[in-house]
């Protein structure tokens, strides 16, 4: 992507006094802890060794900075503020509002190519203002984070976790921080490690559902390797993923998103909870729009009623099902209704596999990012294998 490779130039080189701090340990959190473990480690937010490697490239982030001023020496009374710390107060400001309208300005042409080049030349000067505010104020958190931000949503991954290691090495309690740092280390698949940033994250702004939607991803993508790691019960891993899904929806109800990743969360169980599912999802109909939305909503009440056995209930569901783009799932729930016929001769003895639950895709409104979920949600990219570094 010609913007990519533009600003991939333009990132700083942290100088020997700035230099990135090896991952620390985290503050302990208020979310439950995981289980004790036989060998005797530490539990996730105990200190993590230095971080190292490359993942595969994920979609950034767009995550709000900071506000600034937290970060300064006299930031707790702006009256009190330097000359110097005012002049950084408001050169980050001026930078982050210049980079928000870049970025609108791209929403609007994303396969613009000369706006793309455009957007370039003007990251780079954005990135040239945010390197300035750090080598005249180099005690400034925000302005590692906010400049972490603009390296991680252009594709210079290490240097943004160097930035944001640097940030939460001068201010420990910036909750952005700590999760975009969480999101650098699931993308490296150390899940564990990323759980203390994510569970920190929550600590300090307990009220953002994105944290807790990130929590509950990660828990339902590694649920299987922290119970072979002994750090949770599969009874509590359960219980704290959908308490983490359930607080997102909570805490964003208009937000489809998060919504919907709780409906779907009562399959994620050990033992899924079909009537509760069924509950939640005729409760999201009422705010589905016509058309896709509401079909997939039908879809997943016809998947949960077949379950339950009510298989009159979810035929009468299926057959209405007349998106193009659902045809796919609808002939997988179809499957459930109609089984193949059991053959006359009995075959050797094999052992079934349970049916597999039907791909029913998302149908996210356009437009659905609040203002208080200012990031875009992604669960954790898992491969068929153990990930490697997380245990």
């Amino acid at each position: 992507m010609i913007l990519g490779l533009l600003v991939c130039a333009a990132a700083l080189t942290l100088s020997a006094d700035q230099a990135a701090p090896a991952l620390p340990a985290e503050p302990a959190s208020s979310v439950p802890p995981p289980a004790a473990r036989d060998d005797g480690a530490t539990d996730p937010e105990a200190a993590a060794p230095v971080l190292e490697g490359r993942g595969p490239p994920v979609v950034p982030p767009a995550e709000a900075a900071p506000a600034p001023a937290a970060g300064l020496a006299t930031a707790s009374d702006p009256n009190n503020l330097t000359p110097a710390e005012s002049m950084a107060w408001r050169d980050l400001r001026d930078a982050v509002l210049r980079e928000r309208a870049i970025w609108a300005r791209l929403s609007e042409r994303p396969d613009d190519d000369y706006e793309q080049e455009r957007a370039a030349a003007e990251f780079r000067t954005v990135m040239n203002a945010y390197e300035n505010i750090i080598r005249a104020a180099p005690k400034f958190a925000e302005a590692y984070a906010a400049y972490g931000l603009l390296l991680s949503r252009t594709g210079n991954r290490e240097e943004a976790v160097r930035a944001f290691l640097k940030a939460n090495q001068i201010d420990p309690n910036l909750p952005m921080v700590k999760n975009q740092i969480g999101n650098y280390l699931i993308e490296e698949s150390r899940y564990k490690d990323a759980l203390g940033y994510y569970l920190a994250a929550i600590r300090l702004k307990p009220d953002e559902p994105l944290y807790h939607y990130q929590l509950g991803s990660l828990l339902r993508e590694y649920r299987t390797f922290l119970v072979d790691d002994g750090l949770y019960t599969p009874s509590k891993v359960d219980k704290l993923m959908q308490e983490a899904f359930r607080e997102a929806a909570r805490l964003a109800p208009d937000n489809w998103g998060y919504i919907y990743r709780f409906a779907e969360s009562y399959y994620d169980l050990e033992s899924p909870q079909w009537e509760e599912a069924l509950a939640e999802w005729t409760r999201l109909e009422t705010k589905a729009k016509p058309g896709v939305e509401k079909q997939t909503i039908h879809l997943h009440q016809a998947n949960v009623l077949a379950r339950l056995g009510r298989r009159d209930e979810a035929r009468l569901i299926v057959d209405s099902i007349v998106e193009p783009s659902l045809q796919g799932a609808k002939g997988e729930v179809l499957a459930l209704l109609d089984p193949p016929a059991e053959p006359s001769v009995e075959p050797a003895a094999t052992e079934a596999g349970p049916v597999a639950e039907p791909d029913i895709p998302r149908a996210l409104p356009p437009g659905g990012q609040q203002e208080s979920t200012p990031e875009t949600p992604a669960p954790a990219a898992v491969g068929p294998d153990r990930p490697a570094g997380g245990g």
